[in-house]
Parts: structure tokens; sequence; C-alpha cells
């Protein structure tokens, strides 16, 4: 929540954004370690936003099945990622997109 309500995200917005209840420490444990660079997660929604948050990459999929839930305007697609390492230095770059 609050990535989307106030850092700058790209992709589509349009359900309302909740979290859990419970705060489970699970956020805090992979800045712990530090080697975790994105999380994506989803349902059968028409949000397909991401965006960074204190060093870590938060992606929402879209809706990728028939008789899916969600506004009948929205077309399925689902997120790709392409994942590079530079092998001299261990980098890894991600590039992502919706494909319909």
């Amino acid at each position: 929540m609050t990535l989307v309500n106030h850092y700058p995200v790209r992709g589509q917005k349009r359900d309302k954004t909740r979290c859990q209840a419970v705060n489970t420490g699970l956020f805090s444990e992979m800045k712990h370690f530090g080697t975790i660079q994105w999380v994506s997660a989803g349902g059968d929604h028409s949000s397909d936003f991401y965006g960074d948050y204190a060093g870590v990459t938060l992606g929402y999929g879209r809706k990728t099945g028939f008789a899916s839930f969600g506004p009948k305007f929205v077309q399925r697609g689902a997120r790709v990622f392409d994942l590079t390492v530079d092998q001299d230095t261990g980098v890894m770059k991600v590039d992502t997109w919706i494909r319909q």
C-alpha cells in the first residue's frame, strides 16, 4: 500500500490495494539478507503495476485466465521477466512487460 500510495509505479493500478492485517516481518527479512531484488505477486485482477520500495522492486500481475475476476474490458495477459546477469560483476538486470 505504501508503494502505490506514495511512490511512482509503472503499469496500471485499477483495483483497491490492500495489505494483510498482520506484519509477519517478511519484508524486513528480505531486506536483512540483501539478496532479493524483486518480488512479484498477483491474482485474477486488473492491476499490473510495479515499482521500487526500499531497494526491492514489488510487482503485481494481472488477470490471466478465462472467466476471471475483474472488469471485462481488461485484456488477459502475463508479466514476462527477462533476466540477464553480468558475468563480470554478478549484477542482475530485470526487464519486464505484459504479454497479451
